[in-house]
């Protein structure tokens, strides 16, 4: 049967919006799934690409979302809003604006470092959870004690503090601060890397590992570059 624009019930359908000329359903974006997302210019001279997932449900009829934390772990979002293709929301101290076509996804995220290009892909049923490479990361934090963490931020040596408590290279960690929180981060690799440890102890800095389960294998570490976050 041909569609006949004086009808009643194509009027209700186009103050709907659920279709299109022609009379061709327009099928409506679809956030639900899990992403990968990419972060930052993978061209970067500092060769950032902070990686993540963002997993998005229905949950109650309502639309839940969840990004992976430092440890790799899925953590709530706040203030998660929806609108057509378009997805926002907070995770700490970042801010994400992004859009969605089909299985693909744009968009920025503003933090601390600035704006930056975020960039992702909807993974398949078959792939779930899983990532389709290595998980590299690039993060900053303090080089502390993977139990005592990080020195209190009154104290006058904060390396002495930390070298005090190490017994082993495996006892330092990255202490990142995360929400209200901090958490420490080990290496698989510690002691080949002990000597850099050693010498920013008790400091901010750069890393790039790769995740192997809760925990990174170390690639490089910086000094923290505070004219580059402003």
């Amino acid at each position: 049967m041909a569609c006949n624009k004086g009808s009643g019930a194509l009027a209700l359908a186009l103050s709907l919006g659920v279709w299109g000329s022609g009379c061709s359903r327009v099928a409506e974006p679809d956030p639900v799934g899990v992403w990968n997302l990419k972060s930052g210019d993978s061209q970067a001279s500092t060769g950032r690409i902070p990686t993540s997932l963002l997993k998005v449900e229905q949950v109650d009829g309502e639309l839940e979302a969840q990004l992976t934390s430092i440890r790799d772990r899925f953590l709530p979002v706040d203030e998660f809003r929806v609108e057509g293709a378009t997805m926002s929301f907070a995770f700490g101290a970042y801010e994400y604006d992004l859009e969605f076509d089909g299985d693909l996804l744009t968009g920025t995220v503003v933090s601390p470092r600035g704006t930056e290009p975020v960039n992702g892909v909807r993974q398949v049923e078959t792939l779930m959870y899983n990532r389709p490479e290595e998980f590299r990361t690039s993060r900053d934090g303090v080089i502390g004690h993977r139990v005592d963490l990080a020195p209190p931020d009154d104290e006058p040596d904060p390396a002495a503090w930390v070298l005090s408590r190490v017994q082993a290279p495996e006892d330092l960690a990255l202490i990142v601060f995360l929400r209200n929180y901090k958490t420490a981060v080990p290496f698989v690799n510690a002691a080949d890397f002990e000597e850099e440890l050693r010498a920013h102890a008790g400091q901010r800095v750069d890393i790039t590992g790769i995740w192997e389960g809760e925990e990174l294998r170390l690639e490089s570490i910086e000094a923290f570059d505070a004219e580059a976050e402003g």
